[in-house]
């Protein structure tokens, strides 16, 4: 199990004591892969990968990564929702972009896929298509949710 306290990632294991993966103030979300070798979360609007014996802590995604990827007129973008493909190495993370206006807000939602082993990182769906990803249980359909819409695909 990982758990995010004080803004530190944790892990724990049935029978063991508690080991703290990182000593920060501002992880959270952490994530942890099937098979139990590594954890993903956020640290200031970045995605962060560390083995689950707290060694190789890397940035996963980061914020100059997804400049790149704020459409035309939009003023920020960052990953918001993300979790393990199941049985595997790759997390899929959804990116939000916006414009924050006086009376609305505009946003839209891309999704992306990273290969934790690899270090590779791409877009999976059109713009706009994207969303927070729900995989079904066997792993060859992914959901994904905005607020007004969901979209289904094969991972």
């Amino acid at each position: 199990m990982v758990y995010s306290r004080g803004g530190s990632i944790w892990i724990w294991t049935e029978g063991g004591k508690p080991k703290q993966l990182t000593n920060n103030i501002v992880d959270e979300r952490p994530r942890i892969s099937d098979d139990g070798q590594l954890v993903v979360f956020e640290r200031n609007n970045e995605l962060y990968a560390v083995h689950s014996d707290g060694s190789n802590l890397h940035v996963l995604v980061s914020d100059a990564f997804l400049k790149p990827y704020i459409p035309q007129g939009y003023k920020f973008i960052w990953a918001e929702f993300y979790d393990w493909a199941p049985n595997s190495h790759l997390v899929y993370f959804s990116t939000k972009t916006g414009i924050s206006g006086p009376k609305t807000d505009i946003y839209q939602y891309d999704l992306f896929r990273a290969d934790v082993d690899s270090g590779e990182v791409k877009q999976v769906v059109a713009p706009g298509s994207g969303g927070m990803p729900y995989f079904s249980v066997d792993g060859k359909t992914i959901a994904m949710s905005q607020p007004t819409a969901i979209y289904l695909a094969s991972p």
